[in-house]
């Protein structure tokens, strides 16, 4: 992964914004070698867990986690010995590339304008983008996975939730702007990424996985690393019933669910 960033604009290690959650613990071998690289362009609650974890699960696409959490801590960047944010990026590249030199990750589009802010210039390999095709209830999900502070099935919290007009319009608009986002990005650079819906992963991960690979011509034959985690999905009758709730009111206001004007 070609990783540029200008060394008097890098951050000391204390402003790193990089947590790799659940994962942390779990660093590969160091690889030196070349490295065969792409990035999962995502919104909050789109999916890219669940996919994510498959691409990881498969030993060979390395370990797609989502390293520019800007909400958290700097714990991983620190026992690294990274020293600024362009030793915390050679580092992780160097740390969560499979044995047959793959390396991926994860990036929110507002992840993406913080690293352009701080001369980083991101030029993966290859780009792969989920997005969720009911929108309202990627929305209703971020609004609640930020009540509850749950965000993951390994997640555990006992808070309780509670339906808000706002919160979830508020949810719908940032979600919004991630994709458009996104998608100026990729015409301004001509970036044709490998595309993908919430919901045909969720029916068939395997299969979702087996197009990155064939995308980057990894071969099933590689080394691998045995990684399996288990993300189960989270939505319920609750979630249901906050969607249903959320469209009558959108009509009632005349406003578009996806697209609330503020």
């Amino acid at each position: 992964m070609n990783i540029d960033i200008e060394s008097h604009r890098s951050p000391g290690v204390s402003a790193l914004p990089v947590d790799p959650d659940h994962y942390s613990g779990n660093d590969l071998q160091p690889f030196d070698g070349e490295i065969t690289s792409y990035i999962v362009a995502s919104s909050p609650r789109s999916g890219s867990t669940l996919f994510c974890e498959a691409l990881a699960r498969t030993g060979r696409l390395g370990m797609p986690l989502e390293y520019f959490r800007m909400r958290h801590s700097v714990d991983k960047g620190r026992s690294w010995g990274a020293r600024s944010l362009a030793e915390y990026c050679q580092e992780m590249v160097k740390r969560r590339s499979t044995p047959n030199g793959v390396f991926g990750m994860k990036l929110h589009h507002d992840q993406l304008t913080f690293l352009r802010a701080r001369g980083v210039l991101v030029d993966p390999t290859a780009w792969v983008s989920i997005e969720r095709s009911d929108r309202v209830a990627q929305a209703v999900s971020f609004a609640r996975a930020q009540q509850t502070r749950a965000w993951t099935s390994y997640s555990s919290s006992d808070a309780q939730s509670e339906y808000n007009f706002t919160h979830i319009a508020s949810a719908a608009r940032m979600i919004r702007d991630q994709t458009v986002g996104w998608e100026k990005y990729f015409a301004r650079l001509e970036i044709s990424p490998l595309r993908f819906r919430y919901e045909e992963v969720a029916n068939d991960v395997q299969a979702s996985a087996k197009r990155v690979m064939d995308l980057l011509l990894v071969a099933d034959d590689e080394p691998a690393v045995v990684f399996s985690p288990s993300h189960e999905r989270q939505g319920d009758s609750i979630n249901g019933e906050w969607i249903a709730r959320y469209r009558e009111e959108c009509g009632q206001r005349g406003v578009d669910p996806e697209n609330p004007e503020q």
